[in-house]
């Protein structure tokens, strides 16, 4: 296995009104950020119905399930909905274990064998990579106070690292860019961790408008 191909991608089949993306492999920190970068590009195009098959998905990390806890609120709060499918036992005990279960909208099982999907590349960029995992950690802290026992010496790491990064890239330039200041923060706090929270619990749990097979396939104009 190289840099190139980390362990684990995303596929996308697009339909009429949603867009099906299939995990293929663990759904991890290196195709966290091209997930979310995705999801975004279509809201910005007015989609707002997306399915996240875990079919093929054989495990979840921290970053991932983070991810898509903000992505489900994200979506919820453009009056969209974004669900998984073919969720399994493991899956369940993940998101239960990391307090994320009830925020998702689980549409069932689906055969989605036959669709024609495109590979999704992984943004490999290392900064990015970390923004993300730190976005997604605050998430997960922001929803289960337990978990900031769990990630906050992570968390830590995590923006030192970031720091680390960015002073050795203003080293190189003369006239840093004053926007790349806005990625140094402590980590937030619980009153920061609260509101992110309500925020997240007010825009989850949105269900499919029809079903998938009418989003993906049918004019919903007939």
């Amino acid at each position: 296995m190289t840099d190139q191909a980390p362990a684990g991608y995303l596929e996308i089949a697009h339909g009429q009104h949603a867009v099906l993306l299939q995990v293929v492999g663990l759904g991890n920190m290196h195709n966290a950020a091209s997930l979310t970068d995705y999801i975004d590009s279509e809201l910005n195009n007015g989609l707002l119905n997306f399915v996240i098959d875990l079919a093929r998905c054989t495990g979840m990390d921290s970053t991932f399930m983070g991810t898509l806890t903000g992505l489900v609120a994200r979506v919820g709060e453009q009056n969209g909905a974004l669900c998984l499918v073919n969720v399994n036992t493991d899956h369940e005990k993940l998101m239960k274990m990391i307090g994320i279960w009830e925020l998702m909208c689980i549409y069932g099982d689906l055969n989605t064998e036959s669709l024609e999907t495109a590979k999704l590349m992984p943004d490999m960029n290392p900064e990015r990579r970390l923004l993300q995992i730190r976005h997604a950690h605050e998430i997960l802290v922001a929803i289960d106070e337990r978990n900031r026992e769990r990630f906050g010496f992570f968390l830590e790491s995590i923006e030192n690292e970031i720091a680390g990064q960015q002073a050795d890239s203003d080293t190189d330039t003369a006239d840093p860019d004053p926007e790349e200041f806005r990625h140094k923060r402590p980590a937030p706090n619980k009153r920061d961790s609260e509101i992110m929270r309500q925020n997240i619990l007010r825009n989850s749990g949105k269900q499919l408008p029809r079903t998938f097979d009418e989003l993906f396939y049918g004019d919903l104009d007939d």
